[in-house]
């Protein structure tokens, strides 16, 4: 069962009853009619989607009521931080399924694509500005760390034309084709089914995201988030005919040529144009599930906790900043020219972009903890201080945690969205 929170704390921006009700709106009508299409498809090809018993749109009452599908032998993926490679072409299959359902209800009904899409828009300024600026407040960070090295520039100008990037996801113009995208798929929005340990099947979830957009965009946006670089310099090509490969495959059930509505060709054409917007929003979800962000209408589900992490950050933030800075984890060059047989130069630069963004977090978390523990360091020392009528000191970390609270309090009256 999944409800909305009634805290109006939560609900003064109105970006949560937005995403509730698209949730809503696609259990209850996208995936009811994905389920019809893929009854004549062998069992074995079919998108798995959990049942909905019961959906609410109602304002503070809104909810869903889904089927358990751990009772089905789906789990969530809790081994590593990043997929390997039979989890990722597992989750490439859901993802190719669902791409492929969309291109069909497109080409069959139009009419009902339409009104799909009118509910699903393609992220913008004008459908959500507020996460626009909260991509750009991210972009701004990671640019802090890297201005005065070759980097600066680039991310700089990503900034810039930050809103031109993520329209350019949704704009059929400027990508071969779009259609409804799951928005926000990686590792923690999927569950998985095993036999003899090996995952075989997958399930997508949380559809609050849905959008508009090219596939592309979800396939490169898993495999930059959920994938380590491994995977991606030894078999982004292989991924590619996979998942373009399942696509195909369900496309041909329905009687529908591949290279008549969605080709290799135009995919790998699409994957070049959707990359910037992906970087960008992955910096931005990086952030976010690293625990980096703690204030704010947005924040961390598992921000630093203990004064042991805290600790370990601390003895290796100066190095870490300084490795950083100077650029030495890169070695853009040199990777380029030693990539391994069949490894495009697309592939490459993606795993050195990824690779920019983790080391940026990286530094950015031990800079954020040395500050930290600098400031109780110095409330430590001046712990003699009494409390105005309390009669004891105040201890620091217990002024420090009361200034968070207050600054977190704050953020959610003040970062609304518009």
């Amino acid at each position: 069962m999944k409800l909305a929170p009634a805290d109006e704390r939560y609900r003064i921006s109105g970006a949560m009853t937005l995403m509730f009700e698209k949730e809503v709106f696609v259990y209850s009508l996208l995936l009811k009619k994905f389920s019809e299409l893929q009854q004549c498809f062998p069992s074995q090809c079919r998108m798995i989607i959990p049942r909905c018993y019961f959906a609410s749109n109602d304002y503070c009452k809104e909810a869903l009521v889904l089927q358990n599908m751990t009772s089905e032998g789906y789990k969530p993926y809790v081994s590593n931080m990043f997929l390997d490679l039979d989890h990722v072409i597992v989750s490439l299959k859901s993802i190719a399924t669902f791409h492929a359902l969309s291109f069909i209800v497109k080409s069959n009904d139009e009419d009902f694509f339409n009104k799909i899409a009118n509910e699903c828009k393609p992220l913008s300024e004008k459908t959500n500005k507020r996460f626009m600026e909260i991509l750009r407040d991210r972009l701004t960070k990671v640019i802090e760390l890297f201005e005065s090295t070759s980097y600066g520039c680039i991310l700089q100008k990503m900034k810039i034309d930050c809103a031109k990037l993520i329209e350019l996801v949704g704009d059929r113009g400027a990508v071969k084709d779009t259609v409804i995208c799951h928005g926000d798929i990686w590792k923690e929005n999927i569950m998985f089914k095993y036999e003899n340990n090996k995952p075989v099947s997958s399930c997508l979830l949380d559809y609050q995201t849905a959008r508009l957009s090219s596939p592309a965009f979800d396939f490169l946006y898993l495999i930059t988030v959920s994938c380590d670089s491994t995977i991606r310099r030894q078999h982004m090509q292989e991924l590619i005919k996979i998942y373009h490969g399942f696509l195909s495959d369900i496309l041909l059930m329905s009687n529908s040529r591949v290279d008549h509505i969605y080709s290799l060709e135009d995919f790998q054409e699409d994957l070049k144009a959707v990359a910037p917007a992906c970087l960008i929003v992955a910096n931005t979800a990086l952030w976010l599930f690293s625990g980096l962000v703690i204030e704010g209408h947005v924040r961390s589900k598992h921000p630093y906790k203990n004064e042991e992490e805290k600790l370990k950050a601390l003895n290796s933030q100066r190095i870490l900043v300084t490795f950083v800075r100077k650029g030495s984890t890169f070695g853009w060059h040199k990777k380029l020219a030693t990539r391994p047989p069949g490894c495009g130069r697309a592939a490459v630069i993606i795993d050195i972009l990824v690779g920019l963004v983790t080391s940026i977090l990286v530094a950015a978390y031990y800079k954020r903890l040395f500050a930290h523990e600098r400031l109780v360091m110095a409330e430590n020392r001046n712990a003699g201080e009494k409390e105005e009528g309390s009669g004891s000191a105040k201890p620091a970390h217990c002024i420090i945690r009361r200034q968070f609270r207050a600054a977190e309090f704050r953020a959610l009256y003040c970062n609304a969205f518009v």
